[in-house]
């Protein structure tokens, strides 16, 4: 297999690669560092959002009309990350990465301290792992058009593998908000640093 090719790089929120992310709901903030993190790191919570379920939410684009990767096809693909939560846990928000294929693929970081999948490929919804507050945690996640299969990875031990069922993968989004319309948790906050997304291979 050739190696992965950088595609996103955020290293700690103090410099972007080009392209970078896009905001598509709220104003989620670069903030100094925070617990754990000790460089910058990209703050994700509800304040001043008035959406129905008051997202912060960024996407990186993939193979979408207006992506410089636009009709990128088949790949493979690498997205790892670190985040940091401040009282999700036991509020009304949740964290999600969504996987934009045509049928979008889920992984929630819950308000109950599971981490869950949704893959509308096979039905299936079930928890992979936990996790706590104020705990970094970091997340691997192969997404592999090619071979039709995704598998996830916290803290580099192995939780979740099977089947997409898709035939592209047009963006990837990190989104925090309420889990009902209208009951965000103001005080919930979602952190996340060390941004990398990465294909193989670039183009077919």
């Amino acid at each position: 297999m050739s190696p992965f090719t950088p595609i996103y790089f955020i290293g700690n929120f103090d410099t972007n690669s080009s392209p970078t992310y896009s905001i598509t709901f709220g104003s989620p903030q670069i903030v100094g560092p925070i617990g754990q993190f000790t460089t910058n790191s990209l703050e994700f919570n509800s304040t001043g959002n008035f959406t129905q379920f008051y997202y912060d939410q960024i996407r990186y684009q993939i193979d979408a009309t207006d992506s410089p990767y636009a009709d990128l096809g088949k790949s493979s693909f690498h997205v790892n990350f670190d985040i940091i939560t401040s009282e999700l846990i036991g509020s009304s928000n949740e964290f999600h990465v969504l996987f934009d294929t045509p049928a979008v693929r889920d992984l929630l970081f819950a308000s109950e301290g599971a981490i869950s999948i949704n893959n509308p490929a096979t039905g299936d919804s079930r928890v992979i792992a936990n996790y706590a507050d104020y705990e970094k945690m970091h997340v691997d996640i192969y997404f592999d058009i090619n071979n039709n299969l995704w598998e996830v990875y916290i803290n580099n031990m192995y939780v979740y593998g099977d089947v997409i069922n898709g035939v592209s993968l047009r963006s990837i989004r990190f989104s925090h908000g309420a889990k009902l319309v209208g009951e965000a948790d103001f005080n919930a906050t979602t952190y996340i640093d060390n941004v990398l997304i990465s294909a193989v291979p670039l183009y077919d």
